[in-house]
C-alpha cells in the first residue's frame, strides 16, 4: 500500500498518514499538513483565482470561532 502511495499511484487516506507518522516516529501534524496541502493543491491548481481563494480561506481559519 505505502509503495503505491509513494509512487503516486494511489492517494493516502488520513488514517494511513497517521499510521505512517507513527511508523516513522514523525509528528502527525507534520505529515498531515503535507497531506492536506497536497489535497488542496490538487483541488485548486487549475483555478485562476486559487491564490485569492487561499487568502480568503486563511482569513476564515484565523477568524473562526473557537
Amino acid at each position: 500500500m505505502f509503495s503505491k502511495i509513494e509512487r503516486g499511484e494511489r492517494g493516502a487516506k488520513r488514517q494511513q498518514v497517521i499510521l505512517l507518522a507513527e511508523l516513522l516516529h514523525t509528528p502527525q501534524n507534520e505529515l498531515l499538513s503535507v497531506w492536506l496541502a497536497d489535497k488542496v493543491y490538487e483541488l485548486i491548481k487549475d483555478e485562476p483565482t486559487a491564490i485569492e481563494a487561499l487568502d480568503l480561506t486563511i482569513y476564515k481559519l484565523k477568524t473562526k470561532e473557537k
